[in-house]
């Protein structure tokens, strides 16, 4: 079985700032290895691609696509230069909105919505 080389992995936080997530080798294999399982999962399921169309809600099994669709240019360049973005930091938290992560090429950015409200909480409170 092919190994995937690891991403790098980002937040994308509030007014379309992206952070860069610094993690173990460990866990940036094992998040490259679940991502690629959702995005194979996802395909695999929705096999059927269509071209989008605002009207046309898709029947089991399709999925839709936007062809010729513009990566904003913020997520392009973390991709292809991730050593220049700002690192997240435990201030960014509550404002984190999802995660993505991709390839430099632009071909492929796989998100995750990230939900705030599941965030543990480092404040102690006392009885």
């Amino acid at each position: 079985m092919n190994t995937p080389s690891p991403r790098n992995f980002f937040a994308l936080v509030e007014d379309f700032d992206v952070r860069l997530l610094s993690m173990t080798e460990k866990l940036q294999k094992e998040l490259t290895q679940l991502f690629n399982k959702q995005r194979d999962d996802f395909f695999a399921e929705y096999p059927d691609k269509m071209a989008f169309e605002a009207d046309y809600s898709p029947a089991e099994g399709e999925s839709q696509f936007i062809d010729g669709f513009t990566i904003p240019a913020n997520l392009q360049e973390a991709l292809e230069t991730p050593l220049i973005v700002n690192p997240l930091t435990g201030q960014d938290l509550h404002n984190v909105r999802g995660l993505f992560t991709g390839d430099p090429n632009g071909q492929e950015i796989l998100f995750q919505i990230f939900d705030r409200r599941r965030l543990l909480s480092t404040c102690h409170r006392s009885s």
